[in-house]
């Protein structure tokens, strides 16, 4: 799907300035976790303590990363296609069959996030958390929920764009 959903004028969308700021976020996260995995490694090898938990803590944290990422990724044309049977058709064929795989893909976002959703209650109502330092589980899926909701609206930006691309 090679869909970057940008409305003619070149401004960018609510969803795009979203999408932005989400992966930014992400980004910071990630930079963050993984400063304190090489912290803690470094503190490891020199005969220190390490920072407890920190496996956990980068387990629970990577999730959130990819759902913020996710918008972002889906507007810039980044996600995985196969091509291979299409790459022949006609572009305005080529962008429909982009406009119906971003909408099947934001129909498969709803229910990601509904059913994160679901484990966020299901999670936090059994009091579950992680082994070493007791972090409560449901934080990350709460975490994960507001880019994987981004993601649907991304998702239905770039199906609109493919399809308003496919008819001229």
């Amino acid at each position: 799907m090679s869909t970057h959903a940008t409305p003619p004028a070149g401004r960018p969308s609510l969803i795009e300035k979203l999408s932005a700021a989400s992966a930014f976020v992400g980004g910071a996260i990630l930079t963050g976790i993984t400063l304190m995995a090489v912290t803690s490694i470094i503190m490891r090898s020199l005969g220190f303590e390490p920072i407890q938990g920190d496996f956990e803590l980068v387990q629970v944290a990577l999730a959130s990363c990819i759902a913020l990422m996710l918008p972002w990724c889906q507007l810039q044309g980044g996600n995985l296609t196969v091509d291979f049977f299409t790459v022949r058709l006609r572009k305005s064929r080529q962008r429909r069959l982009d406009a119906i795989g971003a909408t099947l893909f934001a129909l498969v976002m709803v229910l990601v996030t509904w059913r994160t959703c679901a484990g966020a209650i299901a999670v936090k109502a059994s009091h579950e958390s992680t082994m070493i330092i007791g972090f409560p589980l449901w934080i990350g899926y709460v975490a994960m929920i507001p880019g994987l909701l981004l993601t649907v609206f991304a998702a239905l930006q770039s199906a609109r764009t493919a399809w308003k691309e496919s008819r001229q």
